[in-house]
């Protein structure tokens, strides 16, 4: 993979797409947690990062969206679209993934830091900007209503969170840190909702010291499946491959 072109805010510099106070304890900085194209304009989760503890561990403001009509070179955030934090730190969509089938989107959520549960939402994706517009799976049905009344749909350690639907075998993948295995792993399914399959380990700590992340690339095509994977003391980004058992995909595949 290569890249001939960056946002930049002047010759050689990345530019800050989404402006932070860098304040420990009040707004240390945005990070993206996902995005997703719909009818030509991008959207980008990000969190609000209050504070970074113990590895593994930190605390957001919110979960906000932005939006970006000249191919990412700009964004404008949208406050109405934001998912405070609660007291306790346990809002359930503070970092989102999004995959997009069939006229919604698809918004799988986690709570700040990597040991949470992931939940899932729903949105038609003409209004992925309206919070009121949002159904939530309750572990038998999707309600509109508060997103606490998301069950989980995989326990935790859920961290770093990506999924995708890939047409060749009909079946949903999930890929994220599992801290208490210090791997990346994949789970499959037949629907977003599940059921989710036996974590299937891409990468382990043993492997490649101090890895993190894991974020499936959605042009990844059947067994076959591309990622991009960091490793926090070389702080580097890399393009990493794995080949998924087929009789495991098959296993996953919608009826």
């Amino acid at each position: 993979m290569s890249f001939n072109d960056f946002v930049t805010d002047r010759p050689g510099h990345a530019k800050e797409l989404l402006g932070s106070l860098k304040r420990d304890g009040v707004e240390m900085t945005k990070i993206p947690t996902g995005g997703v194209n719909v009818g030509g304009r991008n959207y980008l989760a990000y969190m609000s990062v209050r504070h970074f503890g113990d590895p593994g561990q930190w605390l957001t403001n919110y979960g906000g969206i932005a939006y970006s009509d000249d191919g990412g070179r700009s964004w404008v955030d949208v406050p109405s679209a934001r998912r405070p934090n609660t007291p306790g730190f346990d809002e359930k969509f503070q970092m989102i993934a999004y995959a997009r089938r069939d006229g919604l989107v698809y918004a799988f959520g986690t709570p700040n830091g990597r040991f949470g549960d992931a939940s899932l939402a729903r949105v038609p994706e003409q209004r992925l900007l309206d919070t009121s517009a949002y159904e939530y799976w309750t572990g038998t049905a999707w309600q509109s209503a508060a997103s606490s009344t998301a069950a989980p749909i995989v326990a935790g350690p859920v961290g770093e969170l990506s999924v995708r639907y890939d047409e060749t075998f009909r079946s949903w993948e999930m890929m994220y840190l599992d801290q208490s295995r210090q791997a990346i792993v994949v789970r499959l399914a037949p629907h977003p909702t599940g059921p989710w399959g036996a974590p299937i380990t891409v990468a382990t700590s043993n492997q490649y010291p101090n890895l993190y992340g894991g974020f499936l690339n959605p042009d990844s095509n059947g067994a076959n499946i591309y990622f991009t994977m960091t490793q926090y003391d070389s702080y580097n980004v890399s393009l990493m491959h794995a080949a998924l058992p087929t009789n495991t995909m098959n296993s996953a595949r919608a009826p």
